[in-house]
């Protein structure tokens, strides 16, 4: 996942391809609010990324507007990280959608904290080398991932806490923060931690 979406070190990629939304691992109970995210049908440049990004987020909040049922909003955890965030904080990278807190960086090896505010979403991005998994530990996310930048699909899945994925080169992924959401990210950045971030897509105000 990207740390700064404006970081000077990362490199992008313009593309527009089609992607199509399909369903896996969808919680029975948010079942309506996929739904109609897949009505959308696809992704066609950035103006489409965005609009379906933040129409998740409202459909999300007007279906669930104290959480999803069983499941505990984001809490102290997100709370203690989100306070850590700052531009006097080097272990820190403050961003439009929250931040990120750096626990561990020995090259190759990164592992950090990706903190999403409701409403907050990532790009849709890919890298070259980096291999990643993570792990949601507070909040709610929905994951947006495909095999490759020239997938015709890309798997639409609801992401709570324990719920994880892992990202091989090449594939993939956006995570939106349909409520608040505390990530856990561990990952062999190759080039350089946030120098192999290829976006297809950024995320706009």
């Amino acid at each position: 996942m990207a740390s700064a979406q404006t970081s000077p070190a990362s490199s992008s990629r313009h593309a527009s391809p089609t992607f199509q939304v399909s369903l896996a691992g969808v919680d029975v109970r948010a079942a309506e609010v996929i739904s109609q995210l897949a009505s959308i049908a696809s992704l066609r440049d950035g103006d489409s990324f965005n609009q379906f990004c933040k129409r998740a987020c409202e459909l999300w909040k007007s279906s669930f507007p104290q959480g999803l049922p069983g499941k505990a909003r984001a809490g102290e955890l997100f709370t203690g990280l989100l306070s850590q965030i700052s531009p006097s904080n080097a272990e820190t990278i403050p961003t439009p959608w929250g931040g990120v807190v750096i626990k561990k960086h020995e090259h190759p090896h990164v592992e950090k904290w990706l903190v999403i505010k409701e409403g907050g979403y990532l790009a849709l991005e890919h890298h070259s080398k980096k291999q990643e998994r993570i792990e949601v530990r507070e909040g709610v996310g929905i994951l947006l991932s495909g095999k490759s930048p020239e997938s015709s699909q890309l798997t639409l899945r609801i992401m709570t806490p324990g719920t994880s994925a892992e990202f091989a080169p090449g594939e993939v992924h956006c995570l939106i923060g349909c409520q608040d959401v505390a990530v856990w990210e561990v990952s062999e950045d190759h080039l350089g931690m946030d120098k192999d971030l290829l976006f297809i897509f950024t995320p706009v105000a």
